[in-house]
């Protein structure tokens, strides 16, 4: 089902956490959950963003990521995210392939 010659790209996984800075206030911070070989499939690029302003216009892209389903990372949800290629993808969703077979996770990617 899931080829290793497809899942040529690295991926982080991470997940947000709460902690304390040295003024005991809460500031939010991300933990990896695991670095993992993936398949990227490139989605077409979104529309625009565009504030109520007509300012700051933010390109947006979708990508979906293919990984090999792992116990560790099946409560994996749209509160966690992707790091690929140093940038970091929103997760829109998390998709069993099969009977434990993979992971589709679909991001979206704000292009700054």
């Amino acid at each position: 089902f899931m080829r290793a010659g497809n899942l040529d790209r690295r991926i982080t996984l991470q997940r947000a956490s709460v902690a304390q800075n040295g003024l005991g206030e809460e500031i939010e911070t991300w933990a990896d959950l695991a670095t993992v070989w993936a398949e990227k499939i490139e989605s077409r690029r979104l529309a625009k963003e565009q504030s109520d302003a007509g300012e700051a216009r933010q390109a947006l892209r979708r990508r979906t990521f293919r990984i090999r389903w792992s116990s560790g990372l099946a409560d994996l949800n749209a509160r966690d995210r992707v790091i690929f290629d140093g940038q970091a993808c929103d997760i829109l969703g998390v998709t069993e392939l099969g009977r434990r077979e993979g992971l589709e996770i679909e991001t979206l990617q704000r292009a700054d």
